[in-house]
């Protein structure tokens, strides 16, 4: 191999959306420098998935291909045999490869989607390369409000100041879809995303025009909610990723700017697209014409 040193990212146990931003890291960086990105490990043992129930099992492995990524027994070697430096230290440090042993940058921070702005259409591009096509979103209408509805792992709101994950009160989704409704039309395609099953989304998935995605695998409906007019996010870094990927105005329920404290955006006027709403509340003239153009 003609390069000493390589991009590897490290994915962490969690959902999708916290495991591509390190991926995503890895490979705009590997791209900048003209640096080979070694393919990650998407597989994790995960129990809790099939106790709980959910829809999706979250074996992520057989969703992507290594593409231009170096896997198998050269993989294998360089992890081996490499140095190893994170990406945090050698962004800060300016470190030098060794001269005697391949060097394997790092990327594990869930947290770096700020050094991700303006590339979205780069890791958009790439994100369907290493997917494999028969899980690419098709069929879909046009222009949709997309609303992701996280369930699964998530507990039940309580009132503890503190709590950063938890299931948003169906009431909140469908009092929001009602803003959003009153400006595009009352009959404007929904589509719904969500790991509950139809019995937990019942009381929105009943309502007029809205249908749940036809996907079963969870790459197929983050690519998919990429492509929504506006987006009715939970609370999580799937519905954030999701959002970056396609630059959509999004709804947040309250907290997020807390939670996710860099814009997914790269100017502050766009960066108005991104709010937080809450019951009581009227979307702002320049946000609703962001959704009219986006029609």
């Amino acid at each position: 191999m003609k390069s000493k040193i390589y991009g590897f990212p490290i994915l962490p146990k969690a959902g999708l959306g916290n495991m591509l931003i390190p991926w995503a890291d890895c490979y705009i960086w590997c791209k900048d420098l003209g640096i080979q990105q070694i393919a990650p490990f998407w597989r994790k043992i995960r129990v809790g998935p099939y106790l709980r129930g959910e829809r999706d099992k979250r074996q992520y492995q057989k969703l992507f291909i290594s593409g231009n990524m170096i896997n198998g027994l050269s993989r294998l070697f360089l992890l081996l045999i490499s140095k190893r430096i994170s990406a945090e230290e050698f962004r800060n440090l300016n470190v030098k490869k060794s001269k005697i042993l391949p060097t394997l940058v790092t990327f594990s921070d869930m947290n770096k989607l700020d050094l991700l702005l303006g590339r979205h259409e780069e890791v958009l591009n790439e994100l369907y390369k290493i997917t494999k096509p028969k899980f690419w979103p098709v069929k879909l209408q046009k222009s949709f409000i997309g609303i992701h509805i996280r369930m699964g792992d998530f507990p039940e709101k309580s009132n503890s100041l503190t709590q950063i994950n938890f299931r948003i009160p169906l009431e909140w989704y469908i009092e929001s879809l009602n803003q959003i409704r009153m400006a595009l039309g009352n009959d404007f395609p929904v589509v719904i995303f969500s790991d509950g099953t139809d019995k937990e989304i019942e009381s929105i998935l009943k309502l007029p025009n809205v249908i749940r995605s036809p996907y079963s695998e969870s790459i197929s409906d983050l690519l998919a909610i990429a492509k929504s007019t506006v987006i009715i996010t939970s609370r999580s870094s799937y519905s954030l990723f999701a959002a970056f990927l396609g630059q959509v105005p999004s709804i947040w329920y309250s907290g997020k700017d807390a939670i996710y404290k860099k814009s997914y955006m790269p100017t502050e006027k766009n960066g108005n697209l991104e709010i937080e709403w809450m019951p009581g509340q009227f979307l702002t003239a320049e946000f609703i014409e962001s959704l009219k153009e986006r029609i």
